[in-house]
């Protein structure tokens, strides 16, 4: 499976994601073409589209159509995410792994194909629940008052880890104070080492 670079009419770019037979995969080119023609970038279509064909190489692994998946079978397809790839060799013997985000960002394609198809009639598969009662920690000054209106949330999110700004040490600072060549220089590195500004 392979991505493929397309120049279309007014030199818009768009993206294939072409099968085992060098076929583009129509389930994944409406989706696209859908994308597109509702003004989304073309970084944006070459996400989906990377995010889609990775989705498509677990589908024949586990060789199954992509309208035949349950729900197990996407929570397998988290853990063979998180596998480390073999093809990939890693500088200075790290082996690198997708984060959390980055399975999140995927899933979130994936979650908007399956609901495209759904709403186009092509399977009933869905990544979505629809709550209306809310689970937002924060309810407006109004709550009570206001329309509670349904929200959509995916079944399977992984929780993110947060991480902590990296700072410079005391002596770091120190050094790149007095490399400075302007007393303003020197000020405004000084506010913002001491205040934390960014």
């Amino acid at each position: 499976m392979e991505i493929q670079k397309v120049r279309i009419s007014n030199n818009k770019l768009t993206w294939l994601v072409l099968g085992n037979d060098h076929l583009p995969i129509t389930q994944i080119q409406y989706f696209i073409r859908y994308l597109e023609n509702i003004g989304r970038s073309p970084n944006t279509l070459r996400a989906y589209a990377n995010h889609l064909k990775l989705y498509w190489e677990y589908l024949n692994y586990i060789n199954k159509p992509w309208d035949k998946v349950k729900l197990t079978d996407f929570a397998e397809f988290i853990s063979w995410l998180r596998v480390k790839d073999p093809k990939i060799i890693y500088l200075n013997g790290e082996i690198s792994q997708r984060t959390e985000s980055t399975i999140n960002t995927i899933l979130t394609a994936l979650s908007s194909f399956y609901e495209f198809h759904q709403r186009i009639a092509n399977t009933d598969i869905t990544l979505n629940t629809t709550t209306v009662h809310g689970s937002r920690k924060y309810k407006p000054l109004l709550h009570h008052i206001s329309k509670i209106k349904p929200q959509k949330i995916r079944l399977i999110k992984l929780k993110e880890t947060k991480t902590l700004p990296k700072i410079i040490s005391a002596t770091q600072a120190e050094s790149l104070i007095k490399s400075c060549i302007t007393i303003r220089d020197q000020f405004l590195l000084v506010l913002l080492y001491e205040t934390g500004m960014r």
